[in-house]
């Protein structure tokens, strides 16, 4: 299952933990905050929080073709912008 691992408002606050053992996604157009009522300044410092998770976690994130491969998604190769 691939979700968003942040909350949506300022009290929403992400259990980043539970949610890295699925793929989850992030960035400002999935939360603009990265913890509780503390607004996310950039899509990066929300990446590096979480992939900073996964590494105490002892995972690694998923390569970007990796992570578009799991939900399906075309790579910039397969698109006609």
């Amino acid at each position: 299952m691939v979700g968003a691992c942040g909350g949506e408002t300022p009290d929403a606050v992400p259990d980043s933990g539970r949610a890295a053992r699925r793929a989850c996604r992030v960035g400002l157009e999935d939360s603009l905050f990265i913890e509780r009522r503390v607004a996310a300044t950039s899509n990066a410092q929300q990446v590096s929080k979480i992939v900073r998770i996964l590494h105490e976690m002892g995972h690694e994130p998923a390569s970007p073709a990796e992570a578009r491969a799991m939900p399906g998604l075309k790579g910039g190769d397969r698109v006609e912008f």
